[in-house]
């Protein structure tokens, strides 16, 4: 009868142990199983192959860069655009941009000083 009351009280540690009370409701502890680990997707490959640049490619400038190449502020580029001082911009969405050969021509036109149209052509 001692060996039955003992394993009794043993195992009443052990469950006390092992068990959380909130309130009256006895709640044992739940263990996750260890999730396999995930393999890495395949990478999709490219859908079109990227065609090169032609020729004729006439990148475009945006009004920061050619307000920080003409070294005037945005507001007045903004102006001249509206005064029709500066050629028509091509719009992209929200954006404006001129082709390097516009302006190019434009700097030229107006009699910009020819420092600045050689160092834009460098660029």
């Amino acid at each position: 009868m001692a060996v039955a009351g003992g394993a009794f009280f043993l195992n009443s540690i052990h469950s006390a142990l092992h068990t959380h009370h909130y309130g009256a409701q006895t709640v044992r502890p739940q263990f996750r199983k260890p999730t396999p680990a995930k393999k890495p997707k395949p990478r999709k490959p490219n859908r079109k192959p990227k065609e090169p640049i032609p020729a004729d490619y006439d990148p475009l400038t945006s009004k920061e860069l050619l307000a920080k190449e003409l070294g005037v502020n945005l507001t007045t580029l903004r102006r001249w655009e509206n005064e029709g001082v500066l050629p028509k911009g091509i719009r992209l969405g929200r954006r404006v941009g001129w082709p390097r050969s516009v302006i190019r021509k434009w700097k030229l036109s107006v009699g910009w000083p020819e420092e600045s149209v050689n160092a834009a052509d460098a660029a």
